[in-house]
Order: C-alpha cells, then structure tokens, then sequence
C-alpha cells in the first residue's frame, strides 16, 4: 500500500512540473503545397455561400475547398487589401492603401469609389450601411458616400482613428485635431442618425488604441510604456480595465475574437484563449505559439483559421485534440504500450523509454543502456513488470513498483509478440521461431512451439494461444502440446492482427476483411466476416489493416496509418482523417476509458473519443462550369445544343476546408430512373463525350465523409437536338422524296414501256414497210419488160436453134432469179455477192444488147469483198437506170463501169455508176414523148429504202446523182453510193 501511495505521489510530482501548454492543438498549415499564393494575410471573412475570404499583401483571394483564387480589378493600385466586410446583402467590401473602397458581387470585384484624395494614402477605417458608405479620415473629416449616386457628403471634422459597429451602431475614438490644445481621446457612439460622446480618456503617450466589438461588448485596448491594457465599455458608458494575464501584457494585440464564453487574442506570440473571472482575464489555452496572428474565424464546421502577417494560415480543426513532441528533437517513437488504466509507455529508436501519464506529462524517463531501438513493449499486469524488447541482444524488465531496470541477455530481443499463456508461462514470437518461457528465464528452459516468423499473438482460454504467423494462423494447445492450423471456409487466414473481448475473438486480414469468431470448447467457431468500406483518407482502397483493438462497441485499427472506428451496432465507419486534426500518420494507438492515445514518428496525441462521432456539414454543392465542345457556357437550368455540340463538361464544387478532398460526389445523367453514380474521389469535374440526341437531366449530389446527409444541386436539362436526318420533318421529306420517286420511276418505267412499245410498233412497221420495198425492189428487178426481153431473148435462141445459147441464157436468167428471190430476205449482203448478181445481170443484158454494151467492174485491193456488207440490191437498181434510160437510146459505143473504192481513212466504201448514154434530161424528154415518166420506180424505192436504212440500222447511205458533160453536151450520169463500211 505505501509503494502505491509512493507511486501516485510520484505521477502527481511529475504532473504538477509539466509545462501548462506543454502540449500543442493540433492544426493544419497551409503551406506551398497546397499552393498557398502568400505568407501576409490581414483579415479574413466567410460569406453567405461558404466562402473563405482572404485580404493578403498580393491581393484578394477567395479560397474554394483546394484552390485559391485571386480576384483583381483593373483599375486596382496597390495588391495589398484590407478590412474585409460582409454586408446585409452578402456582399463583400474591402479597401486598400490608396484609398480605394471595393466589392465583390457575384464573384466579380468592382470598383465603388476612389477617395485617395481624401485618405491622402492612408488605410482608413469605412463602415457598409444600407444606401451609404461611410468613410472615417484620420486626417480629419467623416465622409458619407451615397451607394446609388456616389456623391460625397462631408459629416464631420472629426479625426478617427479606429472604428467598430454593433449592428447599426458605430463606435469610433477620436484623436485631437492638429493643432488643437485638446488631448483627450474621445469614444463616438452613433446611432439612429445621433452622435454623442460614450467617454473621454487623456494619454498623452497612448500607442495603437483600437475599438473591438466582440459579441455585443464593446472593448477598446491600447500600450502604454510597452504595456497593453484592455477596457470594456459598460452599459454606464464607462470603461473598465480588465486585467490581463502577465505573458500577454507585452504582446502586441492585434484583434478579439469570442467564442462560446472565451475571449480569443490574436497576439504576436499565437492566440491566447482566455476566460473572465472577475475584473481580470485568466489564461487557459495558448495556440499557436510564435505565430503573429492577424485574425481568426470560426467557419460553418467549427474549424477555426487564424491568419498570420509572416507564416501563412493555420487551420485549427479539432481543438480537444492535443499534441504532444517528444523531448528531444533526435529521437522517433518505435514501441507503445498502455501501463494500467492512466499511464503508458513510449520507448524509441536510441533507447529510451518514457512513462506518460495520460495527460500526456511525463513521469518518468529511463536511458536503456545500449542505447538500441526498441521496437517492442508489454505490460504484464500479473507481475506489475514491463517487458522492454530492444533489437539488439540485450531486453529488459522494468519493475513498475521499485522502477528498476533488470536486463534480459539474449532474452526477449526484436521481439514480435509477447503474450502471458498462464501463471507459470510467457510467450515470445519474434522474426524465427515461437517459444514459451518459465520465471526463470532460462533458454534452456524454453519451450519451442514452432520454428517460423510470429506476426501477432493472443491468449484465448486456458492455456490456448492464437498465433500469427507468416504462413498462416495457428492454435496451439499447452497441455497437449499441439499446434492446429486454424482455416476460414477451408482457406489459409493470412492475419495481420488479433484482438478479443469476453468469448470473442477479431481478426483482421489483408484486404479489407475482418473476421469474428466465438471461442466454443476451446476451439474457434467463426460466425461472420466483415469487409469494411473504407477509404484512407478518402483517397484510395486500403490493402491491410492492423493494431486491430475492440471497445465496448467499438472495432478499432489501423488503416495505413489513419485511426479507424467500425460501429459493431450501426456497421458505420469513422475515420480520424485530416480534417478531424490529424496531420501525420499513425504509428500506433492505445485506448483508455475516454481517450485515444495515439503516436506517430516523433509525438503523442491525445484524443478525445468523443471527436470520432463529430459530424460534418457539406457546404452547398455548386455547379461552377459548363462547357460544350471546350467552349464555356453561360450557367443556366436548361440548355439546347444542336447535334453535333455533343460534348459536356461539367464541373462543381462544394466549399469548406480540403472539401476537395473530403466531400465525395454521386451524379446522374439520364432519361430514366437511372442509379446514382460515384465520381472518383478528388475530381469535380465529369465529362460526356459524343452523346446521342435526346434529353438529359443532370442531377448532382455531395456529402462530407463526415456527414450524414447529401447535399443535391439544382438539375440541370441538356436537350441535344437530332441531326435534320434524324428529325420528324425531314423523315416526312424523306417519305415523300421516296413515294415522289417511286412514282417518278414508275412513271418512267411506264414510260419506257410505252416507249419500247411503240418502238417495237414503229420496228414491225419499219420491218413491213422494209419487207414491202423489198418486194417492190423484187418487183422492180423482174419488171415485165425485163422479163419479156430475156424471155424473148431465149426465143431467138431457140428459133436460130441456138440451143447452147438459149440454154446457157435461160441458165444465168434462172440463177439471177434465184439470187434476187434469195437476197431479197436478207437486210444487206456481202459486196462480193452484190458484183457477182450485177455482173449476171449485165452479161444476161449484155447478149440482150447483141454485145454493144461494155462494162466494167473494178474492186479496190483494199477491200475485202467477201467482209465488206452493203444493203441487198441496192447497185442494181441505179445499174438499171444507166442501161434503160442512158444507154438504150444510144447508137453504138455504149459503155458502163462500176467502181468500188475506200475513203482516205478506209471508213467508208464509194461505189460509183458512170455510164456515157444519153443524160438524164435527153432521156427524161423522150421519155416524155413517150408518155413516160423519168423517175424511176427502183431509184425511187432505192433511196426511200436508204432512209429506213439510216433509221433502222443508224447507217447512212449517201446517194449522189450527177450529169456528165463533154463540152457542154450530156456526156452520161454519174451515180456514187456512199455507205459505211460494217
């Protein structure tokens, strides 16, 4: 009993010399990597809309959840801006050295008035109203600029040097004007369009006196003699000194904030949070230290930023949460490990060892010996010893009672696991093999369980162990000695991690997995397993988990260096993440009654458990962008793109701090009740390529990892008109073009038949009336007269009883019949057959003319008779002629040629008909005489055939006739054929 009292005396000792803000809030610290555009920040403000507003010395940024974007004016002078305002309507106002008063309005920043004539280059206090401006000179003069006119009113002389309002009240102090015998400062309060004097105050040597308004109370707090003094004006109107606490006296004050009942000081040296107890403040919480602190706000999650003139912003996001460094810089931690309900122990990698109490002082601190990291710590609460495993040869066991260090040579080094089995036995797995040791020790004395690498071990039931190795999870039984591999639905549990609470065993695999077992007759009886749906971080999937622990409700582990809860009730997971105030990774936890120590490289972290069921707000989600085809689009609820603008691209935000990284999204795009659809974590922006024609609603929603509820923007339409092919109008077209030129066709086809039709009318006309001319030509080749001649002609023979010649006649008069009978069924005939029938015909005339006829047939050598295809009987009507008309009346010398010849390119055959008779006029007029006519019937028939010749055969034949002379008396005719050559 006396060495526990000596025990708590001593943790009580150790507790009352730990440093009052030994310990530090956590916080974030924007820095270059989260591309912070300045280190000088003056002010800070949030909007209606979640914005994070930030007058820095480059100029107005507006921080949107990961970006920070700048906001300038053209006609800007000077970056730096300051005095950031909201007003009534959500509008932003600030000012600048020159003297120009600016807002921002819908994103956009505009110029309202340039009054650097009447600041002289000074930064002048203003206050926002309703329809004016008001703007306070400290050379002297009170100016109301009209918001609607712009037009300046001077309402007063006086020289104000800082001002404040509280709601329509405007609080100012006046300086003495230059000149005046007066040196009282003097505080204005004006209201309901009065002013009166509040108090009065002489300090000739007064240094930088400033009016605050801080929930309602107004202060005002100025150095005197390097001493900082702060007054609150009483509902009396008189001022009352508070007193500050000592450290903060000599710091330069540069603005009050309240929150809940606590005053906060942006100070020089960091944010001192103080609480009034009497006419006097009390100092409770320093944050920050070192840090000259511009301003500080609360956001619309409790976050508090606090602005700094030379180091950036700070984000405080979880205040309860406390941290820790360990003494000396050159050290990290390495083991951990909980000593009873109010104390644990921290070892590191150059061999000491601290004892912590849960407050985080320290009590007691032990330099190891060798000086070797050590990586493992277990309090064996049956002994009251803690065992410290170094990874060199040497271990160590600390008496908790007489806090002395025994060493373990060659015992317990780099350990992995130490666990007690029973009252007798300790078990020690490290990177080789698994042993049990007695009290006393002794290697000799060991027992071995198995030669392998030990990952984690348990304690189950009476003398049972749960081991992890490498290969798997065992069970070993001490009485019996035996070691059984232990399988989930037949398969080898890899674990990372062991935990156990009442019969319940926990382990967690790699992966996401965790199973649960009960403990039924010593052997494990697995009953469910549980995949987490966790994020780490909100980044990405995590692939193992480990320092897997159980409280009351509660499954907690590791989940790649973030703390993890998973709710056995509700199956939630929460995760200590970076917006809950944890920056580093976690090497190792340890959990008490309501607490949650944490460690990580080089600090201890105290956490309330508490701040793990802190919930979130999402800021409202924004669609920020639209654009189609590249091109940005003007926001709307509605759009209407034509075919072929079918590329969306959509981007979104939500504000709020890293809200980037923390606020997830879900989307929907569709014409039906489509599912919601994750965006990968990080991005806002979703992109839709090549849609189709049809209509679209947008729908777009967010929450924080934190939250439990979604935030929904407003839907968007995109009506994506079809191409004119894919519209009702052009399908109408497209109908009546086909019916129009199904008709047209039909039309044609019809008139194409008509037209073949009478073709094939006009061809069997063409055919008979050719069959017709051919029976005249027939006709006309066996006339009567030429008939009755040869007829005659063979009766003389007959008669003279010149039988050879008769008979020869009569021959050559049959076989000439027969080639007219045969030829006449032909279109054309050969050349060759052609000459063979006229010189048949001229022979059988030739003996009719008692041989005073000569005739003459030459045939080109370039023609090829027997190829050569003129139309039937064509010469011999014209050969005819030249014998009846021409040479029948002439006395003597009657002469006839025929004369076939080419063309100079050989396309055309030339057969002329020359006789020396009479001439066509002699004959035409005795013919007269004779009551004759001079045409005649075969020329007649020949040339008619020549032009259905031309039409049937699409052939011209050229038929020319002229009239011969020898001096100017008729020589004879001349006939020339022309025809092609087929």
């Amino acid at each position: 009993m006396a060495q526990q009292n000596l025990l708590f005396i001593a943790f009580l000792t150790c507790l009352c010399s730990s440093l009052l803000f030994g310990q530090k809030t956590v916080f974030h610290h924007f820095s270059k990597s989260d591309e912070l555009p300045d280190t000088t920040f003056y002010d800070i403000v949030e909007d209606d809309q979640l914005n994070i507003w930030l007058a820095s010395d480059s100029g107005l940024y507006r921080y949107i959840g990961a970006d920070f974007i700048l906001i300038s004016h053209p006609e800007q002078r000077g970056d730096a801006v300051f005095n950031l305002k909201i007003d009534h309507e959500g509008i932003l106002w600030f000012n600048n050295l020159y003297g120009q008063i600016f807002k921002v309005q819908n994103q956009k920043m505009e110029l309202f008035y340039d009054a650097h004539e009447l600041t002289n280059g000074q930064l002048v206090p203003f206050s926002v109203h309703k329809d004016k401006v008001i703007i306070y000179n400290r050379s002297g003069g009170i100016y109301q600029i009209s918001k609607n006119s712009k037009e300046k009113t001077l309402k007063g002389k006086d020289r104000v040097l800082t001002m404040t309002s509280r709601g329509e009240e405007i609080w100012h102090l006046d300086i003495p004007v230059n000149g005046s015998n007066d040196e009282l400062h003097k505080i204005i309060l004006e209201s309901n369009n009065e002013s009166k004097m509040v108090s009065e105050f002489y300090r000739k040597d007064v240094v930088a006196p400033s009016l605050f308004e801080v929930k309602n109370s107004i202060f005002l707090t100025y150095k005197v003699e390097g001493v900082t003094k702060l007054f609150s004006i009483e509902k009396d109107q008189t001022l009352n000194e508070i007193a500050l606490p000592e450290p903060v006296q000599k710091l330069k004050l540069y603005n009050i904030k309240g929150y809940q009942n606590e005053l906060w000081l942006c100070t020089s040296d960091g944010i001192w949070i103080l609480t009034k107890k009497a006419d006097s403040l009390k100092a409770v919480e320093h944050l920050l230290e070192s840090q000259p602190i511009s301003e500080v706000i609360t956001d619309f999650n409790n976050n508090h930023w606090a602005t700094t003139l030379d180091n950036g912003i700070f984000v405080i996001l979880n205040k309860e949460v406390t941290r820790k460094p360990l003494p000396e810089e050159k050290q990290k931690i390495s083991a951990v490990c909980k000593v009873g309900n109010n104390h644990f122990a921290v070892g590191t990698d150059v061999g000491i060892l601290y004892l912590y109490n849960r407050d985080l002082s320290i009590a007691h601190k032990f330099n190891l010996n060798d000086e070797s990291i050590v990586n493992y710590l277990y309090h064996d609460s049956a002994t009251h010893t803690l065992f410290i495993s170094s990874s060199n040869n040497y271990s160590y066991q600390l008496d908790l009672k007489s806090y002395s260090l025994k060493p373990l040579k060659s015992l317990l080094n780099s350990a992995k696991s130490i666990e007690r089995l029973n009252d007798d036995y300790l078990f020690y797995g490290n990177f080789k093999e698994a042993l049990l040791y007695d009290a006393r020790f002794s290697k000799n004395n060991s027992v071995l369980i198995r030669k392998n690498r030990v990952k984690d071990a348990l304690t189950i039931g009476q003398n049972k162990l749960l081991i992890s190795f490498v290969d798997g999870l065992y069970l070993y039984d001490f009485p019996s000695s035996t070691l059984e591999e232990v399988n989930y639905m037949d398969q080898t549990i890899f674990a990372t991690s062991l935990s156990k609470i009442d019969n319940e065993v926990w382990i967690s695999t790699k992966g996401n997995t965790i199973l649960k077992s009960s403990i039924i007759d010593g052997k494990l009886r697995f009953r469910e397993s549980v995949n987490l749906k966790i994020s780490s971080g909100g980044k990405r999937a995590s692939t193992t988990l480990t320092e897997l622990k159980i409280d009351q409700q509660f499954l907690w582990m590791l989940n790649e260096g973030v703390i993890t809860r998973y709710n056995l009730t509700d199956d939630s997971v929460q995760e200590f993440n970076g917006q809950m105030g944890m920056s580093e990774l976690i090497n190792d936890y340890l959990l008490f009654d309501d607490v949650t120590i944490a460690t990580s490289n080089q600090a201890v972290y105290h956490i309330p458990k508490n701040t793990f069921t802190k919930t979130l707000k999402t800021a409202p989600i924004k669609i920020t962008n639209v654009k189609v085809n590249d091109q940005i689009q003007e926001l709307r609820n509605s759009y209407s793109l034509e075919h072929d603008r079918n590329d969306l691209t959509i981007s979104f935000n939500s504000n709020g701090f890293k809200s980037r990284e923390y606020v997830i999204y879900e989307y929907k795009l569709d014409q039906n009740n489509q599912e919601w659809r994750s965006v990968p974590q990080g991005n806002t922006q979703i992109g839709f390529a090549s849609l189709s024609p049809g209509t679209y609603t947008f729908k777009l929603r967010g929450k924080n990892l934190k939250s439990n509820d979604y935030e929904f923007t407003e839907p968007v339409v995109f009506t994506i008109e079809p191409p004119f092919w894919q519209t009702s109008w052009f399908y109408v077209l497209i109908a009546l073009g086909i019916a129009g030129t199904t008709y047209c066709v039909l039309k044609q086809l019809q008139n194409r038949k008509n037209k073949q039709r009478q073709i094939e009318v006009d061809r069997l006309l063409l055919e008979k009336k050719m069959t017709s001319l051919k029976l005249e030509n027939i006709r006309s080749q066996m006339n009567p007269h030429f008939v009755f001649n040869s007829l005659n002609s063979i009766q003389d023979f007959i008669i003279s009883n010149e039988k050879e010649l008769a008979s020869d006649y009569l021959v050559k008069f049959s076989r000439l019949i027969r080639m007219y009978l045969d030829y006449s069924q032909q279109d054309e005939i050969t050349l060759s057959q052609e000459i063979t029938a006229l010189k048949l015909y001229l022979e059988l005339e030739k003996m009719r003319f008692d041989d005073e006829l000569d005739y003459f047939i030459n045939i080109d050598d370039k023609i090829d008779t027997a190829r050569v295809k003129i139309p039937s009987l064509l010469v011999q009507p014209y050969v005819e002629n030249a014998l009846k008309h021409g040479l029948m009346h002439k006395p003597g010398n009657r002469v006839l040629s025929i004369n076939c010849s080419l063309n100079q390119n050989e396309s055309l055959l030339h057969i002329v008909i020359e006789d020396n008779g009479i001439g066509r006029e002699r004959s035409t007029l005795l013919n007269k005489n004779r009551g004759r006519s001079h045409v005649s019937f075969a020329t007649s028939i020949n040339n008619e055939r020549a032009a259905l010749y031309k039409e049937q055969l699409n052939r011209t034949v050229d038929i020319k006739i002229e009239d011969l002379y020898n001096q100017q008396c008729a020589a004879g005719t001349k006939v020339t054929i022309i025809l092609p050559i087929n």
